[in-house]
């Protein structure tokens, strides 16, 4: 997935990790243009982890685009 982050890496410190995970690309839903709210902007994808036939057993996790939201941020900290 080399364009997932369109060239450049972009990275956070935290102070915990509750796990680590591998998926596959047949795992992520991307986020089309024609869902709008006010945080599409800062989702990537949705990403399904579990069992493929029980859609209850399923994991939903949201993709965030951290590049923009770190950017996002910086613009409104430095607003006047």
């Amino acid at each position: 997935m080399p364009d997932v982050a369109s060239g450049s890496n972009v990275g956070i410190i935290v102070d915990d990790v509750h796990s680590v995970i591998s998926i596959r690309n047949e795992q992520i839903e991307r986020i089309n243009d024609g869902i709008t709210s006010s945080i599409s902007g800062y989702v990537k994808a949705i990403i399904k982890i579990g069992d493929e036939e029980d859609e209850k057993a399923k994991t939903l996790i949201i993709w965030l685009d951290v590049q923009k939201v770190i950017s996002d941020l910086g613009h409104y900290q430095n607003a006047p």
